[in-house]
């Protein structure tokens, strides 16, 4: 097959990976395979055979107009945003990568309105293909809006490149303190960014000496946390794999996830996760610890008895790396061609 990826970036977040990963496999497999981006600056490996193009026109409505105009000459285009799958499928075969629903990266009740205007025309009336990366995203494109197209390949992880692999300098470094590993980069009302540093600078006031937060992706700027704070950049697999072994807590307070990816790493590598119901795999005291959607206060209390607790509980982590062997990216990939090849008969 001829497929093609059109997107708005490649960076270094777990729905590029994913993504990545799936291109890789498919070229591997035989398939021509071409992404289309506007913004490129990912760590991830990109199989020399995967072939690169720049959209010409500059921001994200450059990205919609080239959609909108391009003829991608391939049996599928594949986009994750649903405003592309419109503007895309007016030439070409398009499929809708869902990763998350993207209702739930906006907190204006306006924007929200229109991209469920946006979804019902895509999976109502256009009849639109979508492959889901997960069973419960599924079930909330076909209860919302009829989907009827909808195939699940529910992603997973490399239990070759995640696994407990401690770092002795890391763990060195922070002596007998408690250490919280947090995501500093976009999509922050969605990940529940804002309740990250809610509950971080109350921990920090009530734990100063006894914790210290490791921050990767974006830098925190004008020492917004009143306590140790270590920035370790946007590492690659091998080094993020011993960041998240060594690191004690994993704190992910999501509003909402399509899969969630990053938790299932954390898992994998033995970091205590501690999340909220919007992870569909996360159950709380069997493999993780698990606090309502904006429960700042629940996080903290969570939070703290870990940090006096001074032993987390091992049979918590032991669940939760049987929970991350359960999802392999082999076998996601598998399935990604195949519900290729499936949607390509919608088509022809």
């Amino acid at each position: 097959m001829k497929i093609s990826f059109i997107r708005y970036s490649l960076l270094n977040r777990g729905g590029d990976r994913v993504v990545i990963e799936y291109a890789n496999y498919l070229v591997d497999r035989g398939h021509e395979v071409k992404f289309y981006i506007d913004k490129f600056d990912t760590i991830f490996d990109i199989n020399p055979s995967v072939e690169l193009n720049h959209i010409p026109l500059p921001t994200r409505i450059g990205t919609l107009l080239y959609g909108l105009i391009k003829d991608f000459d391939s049996d599928i285009v594949i986009v994750d945003i649903i405003h592309l799958s419109l503007f895309v499928g007016v030439r070409n075969n398009v499929i809708y990568l869902a990763q998350a629903h993207d209702t739930e990266y906006y907190k204006n009740r306006f924007v929200r309105l229109l991209i469920k205007m946006l979804y019902f025309i895509f999976l109502r009336l256009k009849k639109g293909c979508v492959i889901s990366d997960s069973e419960v995203l599924s079930k909330t494109l076909q209860d919302n809006y009829g989907a009827t197209k909808v195939i699940t390949a529910t992603t997973g992880i490399d239990m070759d490149k995640f696994y407990c692999d401690p770092d002795p300098d890391l763990v060195q470094q922070k002596g007998e303190r408690k250490s919280i590993f947090i995501l500093s980069r976009g999509d922050h009302y969605r990940k529940g960014f804002d309740i990250t540093i809610n509950v971080l600078k109350k921990l920090c006031v009530d734990f100063k000496d006894r914790l210290e937060v490791w921050v990767c992706g974006d830098e925190l700027y004008n020492n917004i946390l009143p306590c140790t704070t270590r920035y370790l950049g946007s590492p690659e697999d091998n080094v993020m794999r011993r960041i998240l072994s060594s690191a004690d807590i994993f704190l992910y307070p999501s509003r909402y996830e399509g899969f969630g990816l990053f938790p299932l790493e954390a898992m994998a590598c033995g970091c205590l996760v501690i999340t909220t119901p919007a992870v569909p795999y996360v159950t709380d005291g069997y493999n993780a610890i698990v606090v309502p959607i904006g429960d700042d206060k629940g996080l903290v209390k969570k939070i703290s008895e870990t940090i006096n607790s001074r032993i987390i509980d091992s049979r918590i982590l032991h669940n939760a790396y049987e929970t991350a062997k359960q999802f392999d990216i082999r076998k996601s990939k598998e399935k990604f061609e195949a519900a290729l090849l499936e949607v390509k008969k919608f088509y022809h």
